[in-house]
Protein backbone atom coordinates (compact mmCIF):
# COMPACT_ATOMS: atom_id res chain seq x y z
CA UNK A 1 0.00 0.00 0.00
CA UNK A 2 2.87 2.50 1.14
CA UNK A 3 4.63 1.88 -2.43
CA UNK A 4 1.25 2.18 -4.45
CA UNK A 5 0.60 5.34 -2.57
CA UNK A 6 4.55 6.83 -3.24
CA UNK A 7 3.97 5.89 -6.62
CA UNK A 8 0.49 7.89 -7.12
CA UNK A 9 2.34 10.91 -4.98
CA UNK A 10 4.97 10.96 -7.68
CA UNK A 11 2.18 11.05 -10.83
CA UNK A 12 0.32 13.56 -9.18
CA UNK A 13 3.75 16.31 -8.28
CA UNK A 14 4.69 15.71 -12.15
CA UNK A 15 1.13 17.05 -12.64
CA UNK A 16 1.68 20.03 -10.70
CA UNK A 17 -1.03 18.86 -7.91
CA UNK A 18 -0.25 19.33 -4.06
CA UNK A 19 -0.03 16.35 -1.63
CA UNK A 20 -1.30 16.94 1.58
CA UNK A 21 -2.07 13.52 2.55
CA UNK A 22 0.86 11.65 3.90
CA UNK A 23 1.16 8.05 4.41
CA UNK A 24 2.70 6.51 7.91
CA UNK A 25 4.75 3.62 5.98
CA UNK A 26 4.09 2.07 9.85
CA UNK A 27 0.22 1.84 9.11
CA UNK A 28 0.16 0.74 5.80
CA UNK A 29 1.36 -3.02 6.02
CA UNK A 30 1.63 -5.26 3.40
CA UNK A 31 4.04 -6.14 0.09
CA UNK A 32 5.63 -3.25 -1.71
CA UNK A 33 3.43 -4.59 -5.01
CA UNK A 34 -0.05 -6.01 -5.01
CA UNK A 35 -0.34 -9.34 -5.69
CA UNK A 36 -3.71 -10.54 -5.14
CA UNK A 37 -6.45 -9.41 -7.29
CA UNK A 38 -10.53 -9.15 -7.50
CA UNK A 39 -10.05 -8.92 -11.25
CA UNK A 40 -7.01 -9.44 -13.66
CA UNK A 41 -4.74 -6.21 -13.92
CA UNK A 42 -5.96 -6.65 -17.62
CA UNK A 43 -9.92 -6.76 -17.27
Amino acid sequence: MYFSHQMLVSEMKSRAYNHKNPLDKRKAPGKDIQDIFIDTPME
